[in-house]
């Protein structure tokens, strides 16, 4: 058992996820102490002086970077949490995540932008970006580009998206929204084209435009098509391993995609990014070299892809085509693959080739199929939908 004791630094809010921070619900309260947190504390409880449990112990800073430096996730959190298990009827649990922000913002210190708005207050933000998941589903009576929101429930927002927490203590207004339990109710009170209008919704947890955790909203999925190796883009794929090995896989060729990917926010629950991340070599695909560069693929055969399950259907589609092509007069085969990356590059493969190839592929890779079940699953539901 390790024990170690301290003091409350201070209360923060900050962004819980590390590498791919980007792709955070919003920032969430935390509690700063100066007790140390070595690895393998995380988890731990803590308690004040009588013996109260008054957080989780979450993370600390380097060695390197500061000393005696920890965090701790407050009880608040930690009971939110318990409180937005969902119980599923085949006796398993569910865990989707915390309420989370619907809208990025802008300062509104600029004078020039202030007078644009129209906007003649003290203090608010303005909003620059709306999830249109939230939109759609608040059916129009929601935020909008450019309100400027002065107050979230009755807390009056600074010109920096400060609220005050304690006296003389400002605080980062995200927790407003991330601190709430499931189904509790936010309520903004915004300036549209000079007019005050308040808003009241509840939110929950956005689908996000790049998973973020396996098991909670992914798992890995792969597709192998004459050698390429495709996959979703995923917070889980750049967060494993050391960063030296992530740049030396080849990823820093879409860093500046993959960075605003995981910020945006989706706009359809169905669409993904798909990744070229290596080309398992192989006479169907000679020629065509990785150079340690990932890749995002655009089209297929000029058409603009979805989804992984639709690259797949694509793909079966072709394959069908020349199986087809055997017993008739060999109209409408798809003889060759092209696909088209963001970065304009271009790789043709002959889709006779990529299916003789195969097995071969897998049995020298240790692939255990050219397909993961989750993709296949979903490609066979789409295509059957698709029939009917």
């Amino acid at each position: 058992i390790c024990v170690t004791e301290g003091v409350v630094s201070r209360i923060d809010c900050r962004n819980y996820r590390l590498k791919t921070a980007g792709a955070a619900p919003g920032k969430i309260l935390v509690i700063q102490v100066d007790s140390a947190i070595n690895p393998g504390n995380s988890g731990g409880p803590c308690f004040d002086s009588d013996g109260r449990v008054v957080g989780v112990a979450f993370q600390g800073l380097d060695g390197n970077d500061a000393q005696n430096v920890g965090y701790i996730i407050p009880t608040t959190t930690a009971l939110n949490f318990l409180a937005a298990i969902e119980h599923e009827d085949d006796g398993t649990c569910k865990y989707k995540g915390v309420q989370e922000l619907p809208f990025r913002w802008a300062n509104l210190q600029n004078k020039s932008l202030r007078k644009f708005l129209s906007f003649t207050g003290n203090s608010g933000v303005v909003v620059t970006k709306v999830s249109p998941l939230a939109a759609k589903a608040n059916e129009g009576n929601f935020l909008a580009k450019d309100d400027v929101i002065t107050h979230i429930d009755g807390r009056e927002l600074g010109e920096d998206y400060t609220v005050a927490l304690r006296e003389n203590e400002l605080m980062n207004a995200d927790f407003l929204i991330t601190g709430k339990r499931k189904g509790e109710a936010t309520t903004f009170n915004i300036m549209r084209d000079t007019k005050p209008i308040e808003i009241t919704t509840t939110l929950w947890p956005l689908v996000p435009n790049a998973p973020r955790d396996h098991d909670l909203d992914c798992t890995p999925e792969w597709l192998v098509i004459g050698g390429l190796l495709f996959v979703p883009l995923t917070c889980p794929l750049l967060s494993y391993g050391t960063t030296e090995g992530l740049q030396a896989s080849g990823y820093l060729g879409i860093y500046d995609f993959m960075d605003a990917e995981l910020s945006k926010f989706r706009a359809d629950e169905e669409t993904e990014a798909i990744l070229l991340i290596d080309i398992l070599a192989c006479d169907t695909n000679f020629g065509y070299d990785f150079n340690q560069r990932w890749r995002k693929l655009d089209t297929l055969n000029g058409r603009k892809l979805k989804n992984m399950s639709e690259l797949f259907n694509m793909y079966l589609d072709a394959c069908e085509s020349i199986e087809r092509a055997k017993t008739d007069d060999g109209k409408d085969t798809i003889d060759f693959l092209q696909f088209i990356f963001r970065d304009k590059s271009r790789i043709v493969l002959e889709t006779t080739e990529c299916v003789a190839s195969e097995q071969e592929i897998l049995e020298q890779h240790g692939i255990p199929k050219s397909v993961s079940p989750g993709t296949l699953k979903k490609a066979a539901k789409e295509r059957g939908q698709n029939k009917e």
